[in-house]
């Protein structure tokens, strides 16, 4: 099924409703914001789409593609903090993409679930455009292909396995089936 380019250009610019970055924008009486206000990394609920929508269809694969992330240095035991620390310690439990990866992938195989995530040697802003730091980006993320090059080879493995032919008969005969309907 194909949808009208007038819904999926809404659908994206819905997508790109982030807070403080974008408007929120309004599509047939329907106010669209970021989903990362309640779903930073959106890997389950796209796995619960795929379910909904394709229930007798085993998950083939999930790459997950997350934008970097800072790992900080531990710092020192406190006993106590402040109001703002507490504060930010929600808002960054509240965009936490990482939880999602972990449960993710302790459910599914790992043939089936990819997470491609770089480590930042600096903690950056979604809106970063400084050159030097645009270059540092590239720079950990050419690391990170480095290091997981055995990860871009498996999700392009896996990503590239052919239907088997019984498969290929079910689903013209379902398509058969669904046009008489």
């Amino acid at each position: 099924m194909r949808l009208s380019s007038k819904v999926e250009s809404g659908e994206v610019i819905s997508y790109w409703a982030a807070p403080g970055y974008f408007e929120e924008y309004c599509l047939d009486d329907y106010l669209h914001q970021d989903g990362g206000i309640l779903i930073n990394n959106p890997t389950a609920l796209a796995i619960h789409e795929a379910r909904l929508l394709w229930p007798a269809e085993p998950i083939q694969c999930v790459l997950s593609l997350g934008s970097g992330r800072y790992i900080p240095a531990v710092s020192p035991s406190v006993t106590s903090t402040s109001l703002k620390t507490k504060i930010l310690k929600i808002i960054d439990s509240a965009t936490d993409t990482e939880a999602v990866h972990i449960t993710v992938n302790d459910l599914l195989s790992p043939d089936t679930y990819f997470r491609i995530n770089p480590y930042l040697t600096e903690f950056l802003t979604l809106d970063e455009n400084r050159e030097e730091k645009l270059d540092q980006m590239k720079r950990d993320a050419q690391m990170y292909l480095r290091r997981n090059e055995y990860k871009f080879s498996s999700v392009a493995q896996t990503l590239l396995l052919k239907r088997s032919s019984l498969k290929h008969v079910k689903d013209w005969l379902q398509c058969q089936k669904d046009m008489i309907i």
